[in-house]
């Protein structure tokens, strides 16, 4: 008939001796089993895997690679509706300013010049846009 101890020690050479603590590795061996491979599963495909600086370089490489032919459509098709809009802000800067050299009264001068104004810094703005969408689809 076995002892106790013979069959502890057959359990523990199948098994292997575990203890407590080393249970409590596993578990913590798990979860990071676990976390790594929700990590890995959320990357996406093209992203290098390593540290920080690969996934930074990554980053980097996307901008390299610039923008889609999609985004470049869209952005040339803003181009030339902020060009249309600049062009219709234009023909009313010079609608204003022939009204306003002809004006002889002062009040309304007054008035003419506030509108020009607001012209004005509306093509400024207009400008500005199309400079930036410029830059953009030169990159």
């Amino acid at each position: 008939m076995r002892t106790e101890t013979q069959t502890s020690m057959d359990i523990a050479s199948f098994f292997g001796d575990i203890s407590s603590s080393e249970e409590e590795d596993d578990d913590e061996k798990d979860v990071n089993i676990m976390d790594s491979g929700e990590d890995d599963a959320s990357r996406d495909p093209n992203t290098p895997r390593g540290g920080m600086s690969a996934l930074d370089n990554g980053g980097a490489e996307s901008q390299e690679r610039g923008m889609t032919d999609n985004e470049t459509a869209e952005l040339q098709e803003k181009l030339k509706e902020l060009e249309k809009q600049l062009d219709e802000i234009r023909e009313r800067r010079s609608h204003q300013e022939d009204q306003l050299a002809t004006m002889e009264d002062d009040s309304l001068k007054g008035e003419l010049q506030e509108a020009l104004n607001q012209v004005v810094h509306e093509e400024n703005e207009k400008e500005r846009e199309m400079e930036i969408l410029s830059a953009m689809l030169n990159q």
